[in-house]
């Protein structure tokens, strides 16, 4: 009877951090302005999406869309040129109502996600 070896500690430890480092490597939303959930008084200029890695700018984009799902954005969505992890989308003036930011991304070492953030304006009271 063969009896196959046991790995080490060091082993599976390492295997362990090379499988955490692989899924470490995708761009994930870190935030973003107007907040998601969040209520604003005064409608944004842009959406600002952060990401935790860098973005292929010529495969990330966003869209804006309103409660009924028409885009409302100006169409010019792109990555920051001085912040390669940010995605900017310019905003015409926007009515109160609800909102949806859809995006997707892909991250310089081509990993592609996508999401979404939502925020209300409320002009009144």
């Amino acid at each position: 009877m063969t009896v196959a070896p046991r790995l080490g500690p060091a082993v599976t430890l390492a295997a362990l951090l090379a499988v955490g480092g692989a899924a470490g490597a995708h761009a994930f939303l870190e935030r973003a302005e107007p907040r998601d959930g969040s209520v604003v008084r005064e409608a944004p200029r842009e959406v600002k999406l952060f990401f935790t890695e860098r973005l292929e700018p010529a495969y990330s984009s966003a869209r804006v869309v309103d409660a009924q799902g028409r885009t409302v954005d100006r169409g010019t969505s792109g990555v920051d040129r001085e912040n390669r992890a940010m995605l900017r989308v310019p905003v015409p003036s926007l009515p109160s109502g609800v909102y949806k930011v859809l995006w997707r991304v892909l991250s310089v070492d081509a990993h592609i996600t996508e999401g979404q953030v939502t925020f209300r304006v409320s002009a009144g009271p």
